[in-house]
């Protein structure tokens, strides 16, 4: 179940590991003492954050994303092991520049990371994380790491959290539109006949899955209204 704060959303991310190695809960607790400690450098972190926004530039880019690394490096020390640290500074990076915000992890039946999200573009970013296995590299590092032997690990993130998030999201910030996530590198819509044929592809999902949707695969089609949003860019049919 997602919870919701305001206009945050904080969703259960769940952990599958291959094979079960019994150190979930070890990690569990290092993640959920992070916060503690990155909420120290949060104004430092923030202000980077927000300059890797506003450049264009990679290598610029690249920098910032280092310094971000940098900084929670050094305020992870004693709340993880020094050889952990590198790898959840990785983490608590990546979903930072993405504006997601780790929040606590637990174990159950399966290990669950609860991440917070504020954007409709965060739970993108989210979601394309968990999309490219971005995030089940990063886990399977650090439990391999822990466990002393080769781990797999899987993320995956259900599509009933998603989609209420989503819906919540968008009716907070008052926006009905469409939007297309594109995995490739270089890949872009430049009209709307090219829109066109894209949806058509994909119009047996979007009805299968109602208007609020998530698809799996290479694009993912949200919801139709007046206006089409495509990686950032409207363009009016």
């Amino acid at each position: 179940m997602c919870f919701v704060t305001g206009v945050s959303v904080t969703l259960p991310v769940h952990i599958g590991c291959n094979p079960p190695v019994g150190i979930e809960s070890e990690l569990a607790e290092y993640i959920t003492a992070s916060p503690t400690a990155v909420n120290k450098c949060a104004p430092i972190v923030e202000r980077l954050r927000q300059s890797y926004q506003q450049t264009s530039v990679k290598s610029e880019k690249f920098r910032i994303e280092y310094e971000i690394r940098k900084v929670y490096s050094t305020v992870l020390e004693g709340v993880a092991p020094w050889d952990l640290i590198p790898k959840l500074a990785k983490m608590l990076t990546k979903t930072t520049l993405g504006n997601i915000r780790l929040r606590r992890a637990e174990v159950s039946s399966s290990m669950i990371l609860y991440c917070e999200v504020s954007t409709v573009e965060a739970l993108l970013y989210l979601q394309q994380m968990i999309d490219s296995g971005e995030l089940s590299e990063l886990f399977s590092s650090m439990l391999s790491l822990l466990a002393n032997t080769d781990v797999t690990a899987t993320v995956s993130l259900s599509l009933q959290e998603y989609d209420a998030a989503f819906a919540l999201l968008n009716s907070a910030a008052g926006k009905d539109h469409l939007v297309i996530v594109f995995i490739y590198k270089h890949c872009c819509v430049l009209s709307n006949s090219g829109l066109s044929n894209a949806t058509s592809k994909w119009s047996k999902f979007v009805e299968k899955r109602g208007n609020y949707c998530r698809n799996t695969a290479k694009i993912g089609i949200r919801t139709c209204f007046s206006n089409f949003v495509i990686s950032g860019k409207e363009l009016h049919p």
